[in-house]
């Protein structure tokens, strides 16, 4: 995110329209995920549908802050960990990026024009950020 056109009040407001639907955003990114792969509900059951709930808010929280704070680095590096804790759990490695991809969908579906360029923009320097360096692994 340039800095040069950073502008405090709105990426400050456009982080706090993206915290106030937190909650449905989880929800709508949970449920396509959930709709587009149903073995995740037979394999998690509930359960697992509340895990990724609770781990969809985290991902919107982390947005928000770097929205707000005008720092697209803030998430990159927030999804190289997330990326992380999931190899480790032994998750697909498509995970990451089809929950990315819900979320995208649900930002689309929810949050004004502006508001949506900036969470938009965040997301996709992280998509972009973990897949070029997927190229450069061993």
């Amino acid at each position: 995110m340039s800095q040069a056109h950073f502008n405090l009040e709105e990426h400050d407001g456009a982080g706090k329209k993206i915290l106030a639907l937190s909650e449905e955003l989880a929800r709508i990114s949970v449920d396509r995920h959930y709709a587009d792969d149903p073995q995740l509900m037979e394999k998690f059951g509930e359960a697992g549908y509340q895990s990724s709930l609770r781990d969809a808010r985290h991902s919107i929280a982390t947005l928000a802050e770097a929205v707000a704070l005008g720092d697209s680095g803030l998430f990159s590096r927030y999804a190289d960990w997330l990326e992380g804790i999931l190899k480790r759990a032994g998750l697909a490695a498509d995970i990451l990026p089809r929950h990315f991809s819900y979320l995208s969908q649900a930002l689309e579906k929810l949050l004004p024009n502006t508001t949506r360029a900036l969470a938009l923009e965040v997301l996709d320097q992280a998509l972009n950020t973990s897949a070029g360096a997927e190229g450069d692994k061993p």
